[in-house]
């Protein structure tokens, strides 16, 4: 076998590594030094641990941090190693003769049939190698006598840079709740209560935080945390007293026998262990790379009212063309203090300057949230009146009706009409406008014409039947005029209406 090996690798250029056989003394051959002394032996002889409830967890951690060294100064899979590396990897492989020895309690504590409680105990903590969490059952007898066992643990390699210390503590936070969640899932136990403990109070403020928001990396732990975990479940203990602690620094095999992670925390033999009822401050929220500053909008609207005139003023007013040209007058008015060539009040600009600006003012005024939401490219609420509608804003900020009415040869105003707020005055002035200007003939003219200028006004119909039925020229008419006819006829049986004619 050797000898094939050889002359395959000379001759064809190929490599054989891997072989199965009955006897030992084949196999250490082939594999013994590979494991020791380069970096593909080195992986397997980690991946060769099994220990999936972490046992050996603190010891483990160790030669991963090995591993990676070797990672770190670009040593090829075959290439031998006979640098210091080498020499440490072999110091531990020695140390593992250790764990031959090593005797793990079949049940988690003494008389576990006759226990009147259980809680879950778990650590976290995190150094700049790796991060670690340990979880523990506390039980306790009729008698009141506590006992404590090992459950589960995990260490894991942390990432080679970029991280600090506090993101480091709150992974191991998260790496907590992750083997909670587990063993929650797995153990057909009862458990009592469940009890979080880490030696960092800046990752406890951050569970703990109801008022500041954080980055995106923070955030996602913190939820993670909450979704499985209340902030009253978490504690401090200090590092002295953390069993996870040796979990971070690595213990060799040989300590592994006293290693108070393995045996538990002992305080929790001594004394009750209560919840935490008092929440964890942010620790420097303003120093912290991790919180998001405080920021306080203050947000205006550029209506009327902010500009001097409010559209209260506008009841003052009985006639549309009226508003319109005081409008008009008061632009021209304000225009004059900064040039002498505005333009003349009866000039055509100056009048749709002036109308769209009081549209613009009943807009803001009744559809002020409609519009937030448009200029936020958000769905408008379907209990808004003009949702069916499928609004938008023109270039110069007017709500127009939207729909696939644009593809039509029709004009802007006809084919995306200006929408008026029902219950505004300035709705009621032009309904007394387009119905005088149709010679007072009925309620579907007056609409019709109001559609034909551009307006669409919300409740138009029940507005125009309810202007007309009041309308003092139609009744000073002899009889009873169109107007008041088509007022009083339902809407299903009306006939179509005859050209317009002067009463």
């Amino acid at each position: 076998m050797k000898d094939t090996q050889q002359a395959l690798a000379k001759y064809g250029n190929l490599r054989l590594h891997k072989f199965a056989s009955n006897c030992a003394e084949v196999m250490s051959a082939f594999h013994a030094k590979n494991k020791l002394i380069t970096r593909r032996g080195i992986l397997s002889t980690i991946n060769s641990l099994y220990d999936p409830l972490g046992f050996l967890a603190t010891v483990i951690i160790q030669g991963k941090l090995l591993s990676r060294k070797i990672v770190s100064e670009t040593v090829e899979w075959d290439q031998p190693l006979y640098n210091d590396t080498a020499a440490e990897w072999k110091s531990w492989i020695y140390t593992l003769i250790a764990i031959e020895t090593l005797r793990i309690p079949r049940t988690y504590v003494p008389y576990f049939s006759k226990t009147a409680t259980k809680e879950l105990h778990v650590f976290s903590d995190a150094s700049e190698k790796s991060i670690a969490a340990f979880a523990y059952l506390r039980t306790t007898d009729s008698s009141g006598e506590p006992n404590i066992g090992f459950i589960l643990g995990k260490a894991k390699v942390v990432p080679t840079s970029g991280h600090t210390i506090p993101r480091l503590e709150l992974s191991a936070a998260v790496l907590a709740v992750e083997i909670t969640q587990t063993i929650v899932d797995n153990l057909d136990l009862h458990i009592d209560n469940v009890k979080f403990y880490t030696d960092n109070k800046v990752v406890l403020g951050y569970i703990s935080n109801e008022t500041r928001r954080f980055f995106i990396y923070v955030a996602n732990r913190v939820e993670k945390i909450r979704k499985f975990s209340s902030p009253n479940q978490w504690n401090y203990v200090p590092t002295s007293r953390n069993p996870t602690d040796s979990g971070t620094r690595s213990v060799p095999a040989h300590e592994i026998h006293s290693s108070k992670w393995l045996l538990g925390p002992r305080q929790l033999l001594f004394s009750e262990q209560k919840n935490s009822e008092n929440m964890y401050q942010l620790i420097d929220p303003e120093e912290d790379g991790e919180t998001r500053a405080t920021v306080t909008v203050a947000k205006t609207f550029a209506t009327p009212e902010r500009q001097g005139i409010g559209t209260d003023r506008f009841n003052r007013f009985s006639n549309w063309t009226s508003l319109v040209r005081a409008i008009a007058f008061l632009e021209r008015f304000s225009r004059l203090h900064g040039s002498k060539q505005a333009a003349p009040v009866t000039s055509s600009e100056g009048f749709s300057n002036a109308e769209n600006f009081i549209l613009i003012s009943a807009q803001y005024e009744v559809y002020g949230d409609e519009i937030d939401c448009i200029k936020r490219q958000e769905q408008i609420h379907k209990r808004s009146p003009i949702t069916n509608l499928n609004p938008f804003l023109d270039e110069r900020g007017l709500l127009r009706v939207g729909g696939r009415i644009a593809k039509y040869d029709l004009n802007l105003r006809q084919k995306k009409t200006l929408i008026v707020p029902g219950r505004h005055h300035i709705a009621i002035l032009l309904v007394r406008h387009y119905h005088d200007k149709i010679k007072h003939q009925g309620r579907h003219f007056t609409d019709g014409a109001i559609r034909s200028a551009g307006f669409w006004i919300v409740g138009a119909k029940r507005l125009i039947f309810s202007l007309i039925h009041k309308c003092v020229t139609c009744r000073k008419l002899r009889g009873k005029t169109e107007c008041q006819i088509m007022s009083d006829v339902p809407e299903d049986r009306l006939e179509p209406s005859p050209p317009f004619t002067n009463v």
